[in-house]
């Protein structure tokens, strides 16, 4: 089997994309542990992301977002500011992944999924279990055929809403 092709598709202070091309498409979004301490920040972070994505065919790849490195932060400006980015990042996306390293990183993620509508989404702190649950099957070619559910992994229960 012929290796994979890894390309660099941003870099900052903040967040990296990577592409891995190969028998699953797969799309890393990696937030670094740079604060993101102003909303000029938020935008630089993750309105990069937004424009590097847009020129993807999102619908032919999967999507891990890795956010164990990213300090918690929820305050209303921070969440009013970062909630159309988020839409943005995963919409199009057959399947996706967030690692998350915690369980308040994972209920967090959970409101976000729900609150924003944001479809299929599976919370992962396993960065193996989220590889393969993104390669376990082919992704579908019609984004909107998807079911729309968030479910954690690796965790024994799951809270209620």
């Amino acid at each position: 089997m012929p290796a994979s092709l890894d390309e660099r598709l941003l870099e900052n202070a903040f967040v990296s994309v990577r592409r891995t091309l190969g028998m699953n498409k797969l799309v890393r979004v990696l937030r670094t542990s740079a604060p993101l301490d102003s909303l000029e920040q938020i935008d630089e972070a993750w309105g990069s992301v937004s424009r590097v994505l847009t020129q993807l065919d999102k619908s032919s790849h999967v999507l891990l977002i890795d956010m164990r490195s990213a300090r918690g932060r929820n305050d209303d400006e921070f969440e009013r500011r970062v909630a159309p980015y988020r839409a943005a990042t995963v919409q199009g996306f057959p399947r996706v992944a967030v690692l998350v390293k915690s369980l308040p990183g994972q209920l967090q993620v959970q409101r976000h999924v729900r609150e924003d509508g944001l479809g299929e989404v599976h919370i992962f702190v396993s960065e193996e279990d989220a590889l393969d649950w993104l390669a376990s099957t082919p992704p579908p070619r019609s984004p909107s055929s998807r079911p729309g559910s968030s479910r954690p992994s690796k965790r024994p229960s799951r809270p209620s809403s």
